[in-house]
């Protein structure tokens, strides 16, 4: 049995991610995203 974090977990590590892509990728966008 998973404890009901591991999918909050999940999310965060994924939405992390997704940050460091759109940061590393378009930085130009990343004041706007702020």
């Amino acid at each position: 049995m998973t404890p009901p974090s591991a999918g909050a977990q999940v999310r965060l590590d994924m939405h992390a991610s997704a940050m460091t892509a759109t940061v590393t990728g378009p930085e130009r966008n990343w004041p706007a995203l702020r």
